[in-house]
């Protein structure tokens, strides 16, 4: 009987161990696959309705392999609910493999009970990202292909230093978003905008929005050579321009809007000798002292700057705008005469609104909607 407990025992033992181990793999394997989610915190937003379903939409942005790409709203992009958490993730392997030193890009999008759709606007993603949650900030944020439309803007709970909501040029020539992709070069960031809206927005003269000077001051706030972004759209676009794509811009309309000469050429140094001059003597003449009448100086009216003139220069310039769009992402900070003057639709704060009004001013386009941009402000100049 003994003998027959002791066996017993070393055999429950053993299968004790067997299970241990066998658990210990499972954890291992379900943190492992943690890595590879990303998270979405739902918002408590009436506008958002009751939640039915979530889903996740990851895209390429700059260099990496080609991610799996899935139709809107389809099973592949659905995310699954974690009921302890009460959070939505999403196993990125469904549509590949995030690297690292690529950019990537994913937004979040949900319907409500009543077949409603809601969605964030574009957040830059890169490996870091993954095991973190994006949020619903509360902010709204210019959508890039409809700037009629607005889009709810989302960041990262644990990496915010580096990834948030994506920036980027909209149909309309405005920066908005906060983040740059980190490795994409600005000058591809910029062509990739005249590939998409060129055509629709400047060629088509019924519908000019664009504009050389907006085109001009965007290339001024990223930082970028016109030509180096000629060159770009030249590269990037050489099979379309030569098979005569009707949808991309020809060289001759992206050199008018960057305000290059691509066929300018380059003057060679020449070295002008050097002569010498011989030195002379001036001779000392006395200059008579004279007596300048007293004037009197007629007083003048004080004159106030006008809304839209930010950098208080006399006139509204896309120098004035570009100011705006950098305070409007915090790349600047405006002081508080700045300020008033930046805020020309007046809604008490520096935004893309402000931004769109001063270049609709500058273009001479919609007059009736460009708030009071170009009228006298109550600041002295």
């Amino acid at each position: 009987m003994k003998k027959s407990s002791k066996i017993i025992s070393i055999v429950l033992a053993a299968v004790l161990a067997m299970s241990c181990f066998a658990g210990l793999s499972l954890f291992s394997a379900s943190a492992a696959d943690e890595t590879t989610y990303i998270y979405f915190e739902v918002p408590t937003l009436e506008s958002w309705g009751t939640t039915k379903s979530v889903y996740c939409h990851i895209y390429n942005v700059y260099g990496g392999s080609a991610l799996d790409t899935a139709s809107w709203g389809s099973r592949a992009e659905q995310c699954t609910k974690d009921s302890a958490t009460g959070l939505y993730y999403f196993d990125t392997t469904k549509v590949g493999t995030i690297e690292d030193g690529a950019d990537y890009a994913v937004l979040f999008y949900t319907q409500d009970t009543n077949k409603a759709e809601h969605q964030t606007g574009n957040v830059t993603l890169g490996k870091d990202c993954l095991g973190d949650t994006i949020y619903v900030t509360g902010e709204m944020i210019e959508n890039t292909e409809d700037s009629a439309k607005m889009d709810f803007e989302g960041a990262w709970r644990n990496n915010s230093d580096k990834y948030g909501a994506k920036a980027a040029l909209t149909s309309t020539g405005k920066i908005v978003g906060k983040y740059f992709p980190r490795y994409q070069p600005k000058e591809q960031i910029v062509s990739q905008f005249l590939r998409s809206w060129a055509v629709k927005n400047y060629e088509n003269e019924n519908n000019r929005i664009l504009s050389p000077e907006i085109v001009q001051a965007d290339c001024a706030q990223l930082d970028v050579a016109p030509m180096d972004v000629y060159n770009q759209y030249a590269t990037d676009y050489a099979a379309e321009l030569e098979a005569g794509n009707p949808e991309t811009a020809s060289l001759a309309t992206i050199a008018e809007l960057l305000g290059v000469d691509p066929n300018a050429t380059t003057v060679p140094e020449t070295t002008v000798p050097e002569t010498t001059v011989p030195e002379t003597t001036v001779p000392e003449t006395t200059v008579p002292e004279t007596t300048v009448p007293e004037t009197t100086v007629p007083e003048t009216t004080e004159s106030f700057v006008v809304y839209g003139d930010v950098d208080k220069d006399g006139s509204v310039t896309v120098m004035d705008a570009t100011l705006i769009q950098k305070a409007g992402i915090n790349m600047v900070t405006l002081d508080a005469a700045q300020t008033t003057l930046a805020d020309v639709n007046q809604d008490g704060r520096v935004s893309i609104l402000d931004v769109t009004m001063v270049q609709k001013y500058l273009a001479e386009v919609d007059y009736k909607n460009i708030g009071v941009v170009g009228q006298p402000s109550d600041i002295a100049a």
